[in-house]
């Protein structure tokens, strides 16, 4: 019995399909799209290292001159009581106490300072830098906004270091160091009472700091919520 011949070859049962091959042709082409694509990852990682990096000695820039500004306040504090008290100055040391910090030397030894004086002139201006600090902090909702982020970071910084600084400098750190609450023994009475209240005051600035950081990340918390889009395509915050 005869059999026409085929023209068809025949198909291993392994054998790729037409189909098959277009399929896995597709899907080396997408490989290769997505692998040539991923070779610009490493640049785009950096550019955003590099931008963290800037930003971040941006912000310590601003935190350095805003300890320096309230140093400074501190001590043309000092140097103006001094003088309007009538007492001598030695050496204003602007800038170059170390650190970039600065500080007043008076004429009169520690030891020979006696006189009411000498507490308006050692305590003034930790009224003062505090005093200013509660400016900053009640006026934070008019110089914290969005858009102007040099300000904003400036008040920030400058709200929390006119705030605790001088009262943490009275509380704690005189105590190993001595310095402006001594000045009560110019009238024959002891620094711990003033520590005391210096402590009182940097509890309750602490309170207004954390108060303000709060706020903050709420305010941070919410522009994100309305800026990220829902699933669908929508604001998180549309109807």
């Amino acid at each position: 019995m005869l059999v026409a011949a085929s023209n068809e070859l025949p198909v291993a049962p392994n054998a790729p399909t037409k189909r098959g091959l277009e399929k896995g042709t597709e899907r080396t082409m997408r490989a290769g799209i997505r692998s040539r694509s991923c070779e610009a990852c490493p640049s785009r990682t950096a550019g955003e290292g590099d931008a963290g990096l800037g930003r971040r000695w941006w912000l310590i820039l601003i935190w350095v001159a805003v300890v320096l500004a309230q140093n400074l306040v501190h001590e043309a504090v000092h140097c103006g009581t001094a003088i309007l008290t009538g007492e001598p100055i030695a050496e204003f040391r602007l800038f170059t106490n170390g650190f970039g910090t600065s500080q007043v030397v008076y004429v009169t030894p520690v030891a020979d300072r006696v006189g009411a004086h000498w507490l308006l002139i050692a305590w003034l201006p930790a009224v003062v830098t505090v005093l200013l600090g509660y400016l900053v902090y009640f006026g934070r909702h008019r110089l914290v906004r969005p858009g102007r982020p040099v300000l904003s970071v400036t008040a920030w910084y400058a709200g929390l270091v006119l705030l605790l600084l001088d009262p943490f400098y009275f509380a704690v750190i005189s105590v190993f160091t001595g310095g402006d609450p001594s000045a009560a023994q110019a009238v024959g009475w002891s620094p711990w009472p003033v520590r005391v209240v210096a402590l009182a005051v940097f509890a309750a600035n602490l309170v207004l700091v954390l108060r303000w950081a709060r706020e903050i990340t709420t305010a941070r918390s919410g522009s994100q919520s309305r800026s990220s889009p829902a699933v669908g395509g929508r604001p998180s915050g549309s109807p």
